[in-house]
């Protein structure tokens, strides 16, 4: 039972380094925000090779942090009002707009705050 846990969080491990890579190569300030990283950690994972995710990935502690660290926390994330959601959204919409911004310049920076983004 024991060896199946620790081959699951291998497992889990190296699919969350996977996705992590994927998303810093499709969308590298959203990935640095969501998974909260920096830039330097964010272009080490990018550099790595699919041996080095799988080195990086055998241990029996799981790689990503639960980031809530009490039960009032988690509490009040379960009652959430809307209007935080919201601001999720809204900050979410923020950055990606810099990017594109950097990348297309303004006007693709109105399309995503406006909804219009492809």
């Amino acid at each position: 039972m024991l060896m199946s846990v620790q081959h699951e969080i291998i497992s889990f491990n190296f699919h969350y380094l996977s996705m992590l890579q994927h998303q810093l190569l499709t969308d590298p300030l959203k990935a640095r925000y969501v998974f909260n990283i920096s830039e330097e950690i964010a272009d080490l994972l990018v550099s790595l090779d699919s041996h080095q995710l799988v080195n990086l990935s055998n241990t029996h502690r799981m790689l990503c942090d639960f980031t809530i660290t009490n039960a009032d926390q988690l509490r009040q994330r379960l009652q959430a009002p809307a209007h935080l959601v919201d601001a999720h959204r809204a900050h979410a919409a923020i950055l990606k707009a810099s990017q594109r911004h950097h990348e297309h310049g303004k006007n693709a920076t109105l399309d995503v705050l406006w909804g219009d983004a492809t």
